[in-house]
């Protein structure tokens, strides 16, 4: 969303503020389908960049005020995952008999993949292209 890339923005003009003189290059590709025009999440972003680029900040990035503020949001949304999962706990409660920890957040499994002979598997394309 575009709180995030006024996010980033402001993390890279603090970052060439203290590596490069403040200069950045921004570059927008094309090619997007946008869909509601100036309203789109899209131009909501850029907009959030551009404007963090016309207004910069002259704060420096200071490695340790960064991994403090960090852990501060990291913090923060832990806390906020617990809340969710309290209430979610207290509604099953409510009728439905309480969750086990595994029901709190859908967990996705990997796929198991089968091993590979590569040396086989060359041999046979090589027969296939021959014939």
């Amino acid at each position: 969303n575009d709180e995030d890339y006024e996010w980033v923005t402001q993390q890279l003009v603090k970052i060439a503020n203290t590596c490069c003189q403040g200069r950045i290059v921004s570059v927008l590709e094309g090619g997007y389908r946008v869909q509601g025009g100036l309203t789109s999440p899209f131009a909501c972003s850029v907009a959030a960049h551009v404007r963090n680029l016309v207004h910069p900040t002259q704060l420096q990035w200071i490695p340790a005020l960064e991994a403090e503020a960090y852990a501060h949001v990291k913090r923060r949304k832990e806390a906020a995952i617990a809340e969710v999962l309290r209430k979610r706990a207290l509604e099953n409660a409510d009728g439905q008999g309480a969750i086990s920890g595994g029901d709190a957040l859908p967990v996705r499994s990997k796929r198991q993949r089968a091993a590979v002979d590569y040396v086989a598997l060359a041999k046979k394309m090589d027969e296939e292209k021959a014939t």
